[in-house]
């Protein structure tokens, strides 16, 4: 592991991944072999020059981080939902509601984890209500809201969603499998 770290930027290499990280303004990129896995929206901008969707954006209360979104990437997750599997164009708010059915646009299970078909998994470790915008109102750019002080943010790496899964529940912990007779019919 190398670990690079100046007022600019701190920058981590190990083996083919290397992660980049701007102080001011606030800039992330992960890269493994070359190859971008995901980077903060900063590159994006308007006509005048001015930012899309600024990547860190912090209140007292919240804290917005944006990310590019590929033309080619998918993007799954956030728990319990009833709409489309693939979450691009949506906007989700990650709170524990009754659900009262389907069609509410509320789940009773929400998570803040998502997988990104670039190989990585998202995981933003916090009880507070998360807004997810994936690609609503700028197809480029996923920007997650968290009303919390602090962003907590792990990010998981892998070439599968079965390799990504494995990475997250070594970090959150593992269930112990239900009994058979919990698979039956309710």
């Amino acid at each position: 592991m190398q670990v690079i770290e100046d007022p600019e930027r701190i920058e981590i290499t190990v083996g083919d991944l290397r992660i980049r990280v701007g102080r001011y303004p606030f800039r992330l990129l992960v890269t493994v072999g070359g190859r971008v896995v995901l980077r903060t929206s900063e590159r994006l901008r308007q006509v005048a020059g001015l930012p899309t969707a600024p990547s860190l954006i912090c209140t007292e209360s919240t804290q917005t981080m944006s990310f590019e979104l590929e033309v080619d990437e998918d993007i799954t997750g956030f728990g319990e939902q009833f709409g489309r599997l693939i979450k691009n164009g949506q906007l989700l708010d990650l709170r524990v509601e009754d659900a009262l059915g389907t069609g509410t646009g509320l789940t009773y299970k929400p998570v803040p984890v998502w997988h990104s078909s670039r190989g990585y998994l998202g995981f933003l470790n916090t009880g507070a209500r998360v807004s997810c915008d994936v690609g609503h109102s700028m197809p480029s750019v996923l920007s997650l809201t968290n009303d919390d002080p602090a962003i907590d943010l792990y990010l998981v790496l892998g070439a599968t969603i079965a390799e990504r899964l494995a990475g997250y529940t070594a970090l959150t912990g593992r269930g112990p499998c239900p009994p058979v007779w919990s698979f039956g019919a309710w």
